[in-house]
């Protein structure tokens, strides 16, 4: 697989148009990853020049440097590229994919110096969190990225036409595909710059959803069930139906995202519903409920 994600990534990267472009890698260092790797940091700045290396300075953190994300130059204008570089990076970025943090975010294609990219990086960041009512927004950050590519298609160009700095943007998803995302041939109007309601809560509540994840995927491989390409967002839409429900106690949400995932909509039981009503006017009182309806009311949904 990672020989196909590599040969994937270098004839992205590589081709005869993107050749004539400057080639990055995306990391972050508030990721940990051994001193002895190829790809660590400091390897990298001794094969490719300190010049190569540039800070991306999240606000939050410019206080300190060494923990923001890394923008390495790994090939300029007419250079070739280190093939060993998109080995190791991939061989990382397959590794680490259920972490909660990833070291390796992306790779990308831009006809713009690396200081240029690094400020657009940060206004790119600052532009979503305003909309979603955070300070900063790290997009750059491979779960929340994919939340934003898969969770916002009612405006499916939005999200290429923030990255205008890049010409191919690509990263790994929670599956372990290569994702592409190309700059878009015209401009968007102001409908298709939308950033739907739904988009906004998966960004507030990432950090949820990456937890719900992985407890559904740790619960697919004990019982033999396979995930596909739609599991973060068939998360993400459970956890939105919890959201719609009027469920506010964090525990209660947790329970309905993964009992409806495991056994669907709950909702279209009038007793669940009714289990339902009652916590949310008792808080965190889910649970009870529901060990009050009879285990084959949930059974006779999954069927």
């Amino acid at each position: 697989m990672e020989n196909s994600l590599q040969q994937q990534l270098l004839t992205e990267l590589d081709n005869a148009v993107n050749r004539k472009k400057y080639r990055y890698l995306l990391i972050d260092n508030l990721a940990s990853i051994s001193e002895l790797d190829f790809i660590h940091l400091d390897n990298m700045t001794a094969l490719l020049g300190s010049n190569a290396i540039t800070t991306v300075l999240r606000p939050e953190l410019s206080h300190s440097p060494e923990a923001c994300p890394q923008l390495l130059t790994i090939a300029r204008p007419h250079r070739a590229l280190d093939e060993k570089i998109i080995h190791y990076s991939v061989m990382q970025a397959t590794l680490e994919l259920l972490r909660t943090k990833r070291y390796i975010c992306s790779w990308f294609v831009s006809e713009q110096p690396a200081e240029v990219v690094a400020e657009l990086l940060v206004q790119v960041g600052a532009f979503v969190g305003q909309r979603c009512q955070l300070p900063f927004l790290p997009i750059y950050e491979p779960f929340r990225f994919q939340l934003l590519h898969e969770s916002n298609q009612i405006s499916a160009l939005w999200l290429p036409s923030i990255l205008n700095f890049s010409d191919s943007y690509c990263y790994l998803d929670m599956q372990g595909q290569l994702k592409l995302l190309k700059p878009v041939e015209s401009l968007p109007t102001g409908i298709e710059l939308f950033l739907s309601e739904p988009a906004q809560l998966y960004q507030k509540n990432a950090r949820h959803l990456f937890q719900f994840y992985l407890s559904w995927q740790r619960y697919c491989q004990q019982v033999g069930k396979d995930t596909d390409e739609n599991t973060l967002m068939k998360v993400a839409n459970a956890y939105l139906a919890a959201s719609r429900q009027g469920l506010t106690d964090s525990r209660d949400k947790s329970l309905f995202t993964l009992m409806s995932l495991r056994y669907g909509d709950l909702a279209s039981h009038y007793l669940l519903q009714q289990a339902i009503d009652n916590a949310i006017n008792e808080p965190g009182t889910l649970a009870d409920k529901f060990k009050l309806v009879d285990k084959s009311v949930f059974l006779d949904l999954s069927q």
